[in-house]
């Protein structure tokens, strides 16, 4: 069990320029500071805060107050390390995660009952915040850590999940300012299926002959929040929306079902809260139709030439070529080329 909550005081209102990219994160954690009786959000905002301060070192460069604002999170930080180090990282990571799935939910529910609004918006950004924290638990670009093909699935699940959440709220803000209802679902369920269509049809001579893929072109894809190199690499910057930088999104605070709270309600809801053990219960799917999986039904192929794929390369290939034609249309041409050799280097096996 977690130990009581220490207050924090991580986010300053006076945070310099240099870190504005980080604020989002740190507005989370404050919200989350508010819901003092549950321990999973104690360890949802710590986790905020040290995904904010990995963000904002390489920003502060020799910015002095944007050092001592970092500083400050980091003495908090330092209060709250060895309350929370009696869980792995493994359970830092499946609380957050879990987190993220049940306020992703929570949105995709409302969205899907035509029943959108801004407050769904909000949602999604806050579960989009959430999932970008995840990326904490990897490896940065450039480090050589060996992953298992399990992390490799579950970051690319989580990146995919994260750039839907963003698209998604932009959608659901420009319908309502435009004064068109917002439409239920998105392109990510299309761009699944016609994925998995294509590659049953087509999987033989993919293998035999592989040659660039169309499966994106008839698909009205999501607008480019932020770079794709960006999002390839694990240096996704949070996206400016109506609430990253307010604090508490005109007066609604988020819980962790994922619900708008008045923030002056809150404060007595917890009151008569009781307190509760923090559960480690392994995520469970999300109706969020989950994107294509390794393990998708493929027929291997074979020929005298060629040496036998199993269904998980081939599958692998497949998706390599889908990030490299998103990157090649963002203009990068480095990440493009890098996907393409890879799943090249798959197909010849």
């Amino acid at each position: 069990m977690v130990p009581p909550r220490s207050s924090t005081s991580s986010t300053s209102p006076s945070t310099p320029d240099s870190l504005k990219r980080i604020k989002v994160f740190l507005n989370r954690a404050n919200e989350l500071d508010l819901d003092k009786d549950n321990p999973e959000s104690r360890v949802l905002a710590y986790n905020c805060r040290q995904y904010a301060v990995h963000v904002g070192i390489p920003l502060a460069g020799q910015d002095e107050s944007a050092r001592q604002n970092l500083s400050m999170i980091l003495y908090d930080l330092e209060k709250e390390k060895d309350a929370l180090s009696v869980l792995s990282k493994d359970e830092h990571w499946q609380i957050c995660r879990k987190v993220a799935d049940k306020v992703l939910t929570k949105a995709d529910a409302e969205d899907r009952a035509g029943m959108a609004n801004e407050v769904t918006a909000k949602t999604f950004y806050v579960a989009a915040t959430f999932f970008e924290v995840l990326q904490l638990f990897y490896p940065s670009e450039g480090q050589e850590e060996e992953v298992n093909d399990e992390t490799v699935n579950r970051i690319t699940e989580e990146e995919q999940r994260l750039l839907y959440c963003r698209w998604k709220a932009r959608e659901i803000l420009k319908a309502i300012k435009e004064g068109q209802t917002p439409t239920p679902g998105g392109y990510h369920q299309q761009l699944q299926q016609e994925q998995q269509q294509d590659v049953l049809v087509d999987s033989e001579q993919s293998v035999m002959s592989p040659q660039p893929t169309t499966l994106l072109d008839d698909l009205p894809t999501a607008p480019p929040l932020f770079a794709a190199s960006d999002l390839f690499h694990g240096r996704v910057a949070p996206v400016d929306s109506p609430f990253n930088n307010d604090g508490c999104g005109g007066g609604f605070e988020m819980n962790l079902n994922g619900d708008a709270t008045p923030a002056e309600n809150l404060a007595a809801r917890n009151a008569t809260k009781e307190n509760k053990e923090v559960d480690i219960t392994p995520v469970s799917a999300s109706p969020l139709s989950s994107p294509p999986r390794r393990s998708s039904t493929l027929s291997s192929s074979t020929s005298a030439a060629t040496t036998t794929l199993s269904k998980a390369k081939l599958a692998d290939a497949v998706e390599l070529t889908t990030f490299a034609l998103a990157a090649l249309r963002q203009g990068e041409v480095e990440l493009g080329r890098d996907r393409l050799e890879r799943a090249l280097g798959l197909l010849r096996r």
